[in-house]
């Protein structure tokens, strides 16, 4: 808990104790401590790259591995920058 308030992400704790970030949240909820919302976006330069990758046949969660964030967010990413071509 001490590393959480202290500012640690739960993918921060997750890699620390070697378990899933959803467990993480769960210890954290369990002791009543109040979570942070986290979203990860991808920087708009590093846009052209993902859709590289995404050509390329990487799957939303292998790219979203690589930037910190989950899939959904890439997806999200992709289609927001194909919405505004």
């Amino acid at each position: 808990m001490a590393d959480y308030e202290a500012g640690l992400s739960t993918h921060g704790l997750a890699t620390k104790f070697h378990i899933n970030p959803e467990t993480v949240g769960l210890h954290l909820k369990r002791n009543g401590v109040k979570t942070r919302l986290s979203v990860r976006a991808i920087p708009p330069a590093d846009v052209p790259h993902v859709q590289d990758l995404r050509a390329q046949g990487l799957s939303y969660a292998k790219i979203g591995k690589q930037y910190g964030c989950s899939g959904v967010t890439v997806r999200n990413t992709l289609l927001q920058a194909n919405s505004s071509e």
